[in-house]
């Protein structure tokens, strides 16, 4: 094998220009592909991180209450009996909270807005000042999270304060109807407007959990949604499937599954007869199913870009490997006469092609690392509005996996050493006679 090793390197040191080309095609595409695919893993950890903060656990147990048939609010009675189910049955968990979820109007002197509505209690949910940032206070005033700890305050994203033409301080109503089908208002004042995180910042608007209770005149045994929080988020599915099977058993009436987040199934649930209390269980996933076509979008474009480079290499590797072929037909010839195999001569050609590809993938994929971080430190800044709804982000963030290095590395050596294959293998069919006389 060492000496295969041997020829295929001096070949491609013996023609420096062809190599150089390749090679630099390779690196390029190398580049390119584990940048787009830092992109898709940035959006999706963003999307994950941020959803998981502003909307859901990763696993949820929430619900619809109908005092009739033809109404329904998305609040859980009793829910501590199910907190403690939670605390005692699911393992790995790293917190568990409630927090009251609603759908109403936040009504400013100029505009109104409709929108999910969220209570929380900002001394227990303290991530939600890591992943929010304050907007600058030089367009809407100096807010803080602070004021969210007593009640009468309200947290809304740039684009909702830009809409009702309210800043930090001003004073809006928020009005809503209850669970026993009667509309109840409050009014509160804009604690801080927060920077857009892209999509998400349209179905977030915070108010001090028992602020929201009182405007959907909850007692203190009711809740919107018990969020569970795992340490390690691909259990999701399996602590699902366990929650849905024990509450079964405990005799509660669970919903159908529907990835849809809660304000989605309104509709579906004030056309259904039943009254009284029926619970959901959702997944993160269930709960931002709307946004999905992000990452499936960003993946399309990037696997059509991919393969469209790769197509490309594959031709330039096997018409290099062809031209090679021309170039050493007597020594073809010379090297079948004295005894060597047809496999022996396939193996000389595909491993030029091999070492050549793995060399470049992996000089490329060292080099998109690199470019990765250098993008993650200066923070390049998204201008155009549209980009920043889809990345979810206000700069362009990429998030490097040894798993998606591995993929890339894996794959452009893969298809870059096919296209050696076939004219490898017509070389491997010469025989010796028709070689030497060709040359």
């Amino acid at each position: 094998m060492f000496k295969f090793i041997q020829i295929a390197v001096r070949n491609l040191l013996k023609n420096r220009s062809r190599t150089l080309i390749l090679s630099a095609s390779i690196t390029i595409t190398s580049i390119i592909l584990t940048l787009l695919m830092s992109l898709t893993s940035g959006i999706e950890d963003t999307m994950i991180r941020s959803s998981t903060t502003l909307l859901t656990g990763h696993v949820n147990i929430a619900g619809f209450h109908k005092i009739s048939s033809s109404s329904a609010a998305p609040v859980v009675k009793d829910y501590k009996e199910l907190e403690d189910i939670a605390n005692n049955y699911i393992k790995d968990t790293s917190v568990i909270l409630d927090r009251i979820k609603g759908w109403g109007k936040i009504v400013s002197d100029t505009a109104s807005l409709q929108y999910p509505m969220w209570g929380v209690d900002i001394n227990t949910e303290k991530d939600i000042k890591e992943v929010m940032e304050i907007a600058p206070k030089e367009k809407y005033g100096n807010g803080s999270f602070d004021c969210m700890k007593e009640r009468g305050g309200v947290l809304i994203f740039e684009n909702h304060a830009d809409r009702l033409g309210v800043v930090v301080g001003d004073a809006v109503t928020i009005s809503m109807p209850t669970y026993r089908n009667t509309y109840n208002t409050k009014d509160v004042n804009v604690c801080a407007v927060l920077k857009d995180i892209g999509f998400l910042s349209q179905f977030g608007i915070f108010l001090h959990k028992e602020d929201l209770r009182e405007l959907y005149q909850m007692n203190e045994t009711t809740t919107g949604q018990i969020m569970i929080y795992l340490k390690n988020v691909k259990d999701t599915p399996k602590v699902e499937n366990q929650l849905r099977t024990m509450l079964a058993e405990k005799g509660y009436r669970l919903m159908e599954k529907e990835s849809k987040p809660f304000w989605m199934k309104f509709e579906r649930v004030t056309a259904e007869t039943w009254t009284g209390q029926k619970i959901d269980i959702t997944t993160w996933e269930d709960e931002i199913s709307f946004m999905k076509w992000i990452i499936k979008t960003f993946s399309v474009l990037s696997i059509l870009l991919v393969f469209v480079l790769l197509f490309i290499i594959v031709l330039g590797i096997t018409n290099s490997v062809w031209m090679s072929i021309k170039e050493r037909t007597s020594e073809i010839g010379t090297l079948r006469a004295i005894g060597m195999h047809r496999k022996e001569v396939l193996k000389m050609f595909v491993l030029e092609g091999f070492i050549l590809s793995a060399i470049s993938s992996f000089v490329g994929t060292v080099l998109g690392v690199i470019l990765c971080y250098i993008i993650n430190f200066i923070e390049i800044p998204i201008t155009s509005l549209s980009f920043k709804v889809l990345l979810l982000s206000d700069h362009i963030i990429l998030l490097v996996k040894p798993s998606n290095l591995l993929f890339s590395f894996i794959t452009i050596t893969f298809f870059a050493t096919c296209g050696s294959i076939i004219p490898a293998y017509r070389a491997s069919k010469m025989k010796p006679v028709t070689a030497i006389n060709l040359s």
